[in-house]
């Protein structure tokens, strides 16, 4: 490994915090932008994280966010509040039915970049409507799957099970809430058809 003079290392974390600082800025405008967009939409999650994965491809491609798909189990540290689970698998063990989930069937979707830098805009939105005493406005920024914030002990778990689907029939959608993120406009975003559905497991000859 070579000699790095210390006043270069010093120069050098300098430069990556105030990299680090000027993406958080990036992101924290492009989540309140697209939680705005979309806080009509059911479900929140799916088409709020396809939404902020397809802007910061633009104005972050270096990050590498991609989206994420499967379950979240949240534990409150202290306070009365339950824990909550978004997960969709059975309990005694089987595969699920392949096919879309069917209404009231939890999951939970996130972006990830291939370092493991999670960020997940919809938490809150969803804790929030689900009774916790949290900021609905605020959102994750985190490193891995497994961390706690405010008082809440996060697990994600992906489950390459679930795949996307109607992300085709949203394109009109998608490139409307897009423009209106960057821009301010089209208010009309028209109708998203986003949802996952449970993969067919191909059967052994």
């Amino acid at each position: 490994m070579p000699f790095v003079p210390h006043g270069k290392k010093a120069k050098q974390q300098r430069a990556a915090d105030v990299k680090r600082e000027a993406d958080e800025r990036v992101i924290d405008r492009v989540v309140g932008r697209a939680q705005f967009a979309v806080r009509h939409a059911p479900g929140h999650c799916l088409p709020l994280c396809v939404l902020v994965q397809r802007v910061l491809s633009l104005v972050l491609p270096a990050a590498g966010y991609e989206l994420r798909v499967g379950a979240l189990n949240v534990v409150p540290q202290r306070g009365l509040a339950e824990p909550i689970s978004f997960d969709s698998r059975p309990d005694n063990g089987t595969s699920p039915t392949p096919g879309v989930l069917p209404p009231g069937e939890a999951f939970h979707a996130w972006l990830e970049t291939p370092r493991g830098s999670l960020l997940d805009p919809s938490i809150f939105l969803t804790l929030h409507a689900e009774g916790y005493h949290v900021d609905r406005e605020s959102y994750i920024l985190a490193q891995g799957r497994k961390f706690e914030q405010h008082d809440l002990a996060f697990l994600y778990e992906e489950l390459t099970e679930l795949e996307l689907v109607g992300l085709a029939e949203s394109e009109a959608h998608l490139e409307r809430a897009v423009s209106f993120v960057q821009f301010g406009y089209p208010l009309d975003l028209g109708p998203n058809f986003l949802d996952v559905a449970w993969r067919a497991v191909a059967l052994a000859p």
